[in-house]
C-alpha cells in the first residue's frame, strides 16, 4: 500500500494529448506517442545516446540509465 501511495504521488507533468496518459519523464512521453503514430513498430532511438530499440519497454528501461 505504501509503495502504491508513493507511486501515485510522483509528479507527472508530461501528458499525452491523444489519450491523456501522463509521464514523469519527457522521453517516456515521446516513446509513448510513437504508439499512437504507428511508428512503435520501428526502431526507438534513445534521445541521450542514440541506441536503437524495437521494444518500447526495453527502451524506457534503458532511458533510466541516463535519467536515474
Amino acid at each position: 500500500l505504501v509503495r502504491h501511495q508513493v507511486n501515485n504521488m510522483v509528479e507527472r507533468p508530461y501528458t499525452c494529448s491523444q489519450c491523456k496518459e501522463s509521464f514523469s519523464l519527457e522521453v517516456s512521453l515521446i516513446l509513448h506517442q510513437k504508439l499512437h503514430t504507428g511508428k512503435g513498430d520501428g526502431p526507438l532511438t534513445c534521445t541521450y545516446c542514440g541506441k536503437d530499440f524495437r521494444d518500447l519497454s526495453k527502451a524506457i528501461r534503458h532511458q533510466r540509465i541516463h535519467t536515474g
